[in-house]
């Protein structure tokens, strides 16, 4: 069995969420990505947000909201998923940023909270996020939520 440390990045800016689109599989996810052996959390975000957005850019980290399982039997895979709410440096140039480790087919958006995409995973957390960011995130502090979808 293969398990896995992932790292997911809840960022907002303004009233919007910086996402992934996934246009070959047509769907969006959260930015960030896995945890690799001997690398601390702190670490694996760094390495993330500069392999993704750039060597201008930086993370910092406020807290864990959410802690949940993934879990893929097909694959004989489980994860273990950190959402991470945190702030950037920089927003500029963002928008349409396209990751080259993925043949440009992971674009970056930042989507407005109220127009969130249906195909936006996972699809139940998301609506906990939801609520978070309309009350600013008051009283979500590393809350396990099992596997959700």
């Amino acid at each position: 069995m293969k398990i896995k440390l992932r790292v997911r990045l809840i960022i907002p800016f303004k009233n919007k969420l910086l996402l992934v689109e996934d246009t070959k599989n047509k769907f969006w996810f959260y930015p960030g990505g896995k945890v690799e052996y001997g690398e601390s959390i702190e670490r694996a975000i760094k390495r993330e947000i500069v392999e993704e957005l750039g060597e201008d850019r930086e993370f910092k980290m406020d807290k864990i909201l959410f802690i949940r399982d993934f879990i893929l039997p097909e694959k004989n895979e489980h994860s273990l998923e950190l959402f991470i709410l945190g702030k950037l440096n920089n927003y500029d140039d963002l928008e349409e940023r396209t990751d080259p480790e993925y043949n440009n087919e992971h674009i970056f958006r930042f989507i407005n909270i109220e127009e969130l995409p249906v195909e936006l995973y996972p699809q139940d957390l998301t609506k906990r996020i939801v609520e978070g960011f309309k009350n600013g995130f008051e009283g979500i502090k590393g809350e396990y939520v099992g596997n959700l979808s």
